[in-house]
């Protein structure tokens, strides 16, 4: 394999998963099931709290839900396509694969197509967590769920399920005795998921 292969297959399915994250589950399910336009609901953004608040708390679940499968499965294509179908298993690395999936957190938050004002892609990035550290992201999620439903607390939540995975996957690295470069990957897309919201909070006039 030449070096313009190396790097126009990896720049290709960066591409794809950029317009895969443009499926707006909010939107769809939305304007499916209740014939609404999401951006003329309560505060107007495609998100899963907009739905959950403003529409139907039951479709915000279901929202939040698809969003984590979305990312989980366009993962696990990409990974069986790479290792099994064309038996180019170095395009599916771990290294390759937190990229990938985070250009679909991209499609997610900066749609080209509503002027690059998205969703904040919580859902999304915890499926994309889900997808490396499954264990870590079920402690981290179910912890979430608690704060979220169990004390109204949604902004914190959102905070914990960013913040809090490198906490977690750091501790069971510490139990297990088993260090991973697992825990500096996590540790890298949380500040990238960061930097994402911050942005996304700059587009929507919210700071």
């Amino acid at each position: 394999m030449n070096i313009i292969e190396s790097l126009v297959i990896p720049i290709s399915v960066c591409i794809l998963a950029y317009f895969c994250g443009l499926f707006s589950t909010a939107r769809v399910l939305a304007k499916t099931f209740k014939y609404l336009n999401i951006t003329k609901v309560g505060t107007g953004h495609a998100d899963t709290k907009n739905i959950y608040s403003n529409v139907s708390k039951a479709m915000g679940v279901v929202v939040g839900l698809v969003d984590i499968v979305k990312i989980y499965l366009f993962l696990y294509i990409i990974k069986y396509f790479f290792e099994v179908i064309i038996k180019q298993a170095d395009f599916a690395s771990e290294n390759h694969l937190f990229i990938y999936g985070f250009f679909l957190i991209l499609g997610h938050c900066f749609p080209f197509y509503n002027k690059f004002k998205g969703g904040r892609g919580i859902f999304t990035f915890a499926g994309y967590l889900g997808f490396f550290a499954p264990q870590t992201m079920l402690i981290v999620g179910f912890i979430s769920t608690v704060i979220a439903l169990g004390f109204g607390q949604y902004r914190a939540a959102k905070y914990f399920l960013v913040g809090a995975p490198v906490i977690a996957s750091l501790m069971i690295s510490t139990i297990t005795r088993q260090p991973s470069s697992l825990t500096a990957k996590i540790l890298m897309a949380s500040l990238l998921m960061i930097i994402v919201n911050f942005i996304v909070s700059r587009k929507r006039n919210e700071i």
